[in-house]
């Protein structure tokens, strides 16, 4: 059974794939040929964003928005998210080590934009003075990954949906998952920013939480 979620994301017998004309196969994805394009598998196990979708995030229409993406490595998702045709993909990491496959990535995909800098701070960064995003994301592992996170939001975030990966270890190890998480949570609410929904990602990501906001 085949399930279209939009235009190039479908679920094929409970597995996610995204749509794309080139082959394009990243990491180590399934790839399935149809008649005039492909399929790449977006394993849950690989991807935030793929495993908050299986637990019932609904992805906003990517077809000619803006994305920007905090903490991009080596770009795994950010491939699957060119495939949805995003009109760009500024992917933001401050590691050289893995912006140099994801400078071979954004060989392959016009729409994909490497930026090697420290997302905590993107506010000094000259190239995005005045831009503004439709889907703001962030996957990075900082102690103070929510205070990064809003501080981006009310400067680079359009209205509308942006979500955060919550890794509850990077913040505090000592403390349960939880209480993690609603100390987070309280973040948000005292920066005025909405907490729309909250997903735990396991069983495909221990101690993370999935946080999406609306501006």
């Amino acid at each position: 059974m085949v399930i279209i979620m939009n235009q190039n994301l479908v679920y094929v017998k409970d597995r996610l794939y995204t749509k794309c004309s080139d082959k394009l196969q990243w990491y180590d994805e399934v790839i399935i040929k149809q008649d005039n394009y492909y399929l790449r598998e977006w394993s849950p196990f690989s991807s935030k964003i793929s495993a908050a979708i299986k637990k019932g995030f609904i992805l906003p229409d990517l077809q000619n928005k803006d994305v920007l993406y905090l903490g991009s490595s080596t770009g795994t998702t950010v491939s699957h998210l060119s495939d949805l045709e995003a009109k760009s993909i500024i992917g933001v990491d401050i590691s050289s080590f893995t912006m140099l496959p994801f400078l071979e990535l954004s060989k392959k995909r016009d729409n994909v934009f490497p930026l090697l800098f420290d997302a905590g701070h993107l506010e000094d960064c000259d190239l995005l003075k005045g831009q503004k995003f439709d889907f703001v994301f962030q996957d990075i592992a900082q102690k103070n990954m929510v205070e990064t996170f809003i501080d981006l939001i009310k400067l680079f975030a359009k209205p509308g949906t942006h979500a955060i990966a919550l890794k509850t270890n990077s913040i505090d190890s000592t403390k349960q998952p939880k209480q993690v998480l609603d100390i987070s949570v309280r973040k948000f609410q005292e920066a005025k920013i909405r907490v729309e929904k909250v997903l735990d990602l396991n069983p495909f990501e221990k101690n993370h939480y999935f946080i999406i906001v609306k501006v």
